[in-house]
């Protein structure tokens, strides 16, 4: 059987405590948008890095690209740091994947 990987998220609706509705508001719609990010292909690995060949992407300017990303396992926990440029300005963003147990 495969690993299995979980994390938790809030929706904003929840973090405003409201009761969760299936049609988010406008707002609602522009945070998801803006804070979603996705995609999907294969990977490689050399020692500390992880390249993700992507086939599709939320950010289509990304599909047939090759995004690096610095990759850590701690026990039952997977950190992924991706380092960008916005503006001229560095920044860093940081996944955590801690794998569930029965």
């Amino acid at each position: 059987m495969p690993p299995t990987v979980g994390c938790t998220a809030s929706s904003s609706a929840e973090a405003a405590g409201r009761q969760w509705q299936p049609t988010p508001t406008d707002p609602e719609k522009i945070a998801l948008f803006t804070g979603m990010g996705a995609y999907a292909g294969t990977y490689t690995i050399e020692g500390d890095k992880v390249s993700h060949h992507v086939d599709v992407s939320w950010n289509e300017a990304w599909t047939g690209t090759t995004q690096v990303r610095q990759f850590r396992i701690d026990g039952n926990t997977l950190q992924i740091r991706a380092e960008d440029s916005l503006d001229g300005r560095l920044g860093t963003a940081t996944l955590v994947w801690t794998k569930v147990r029965p």
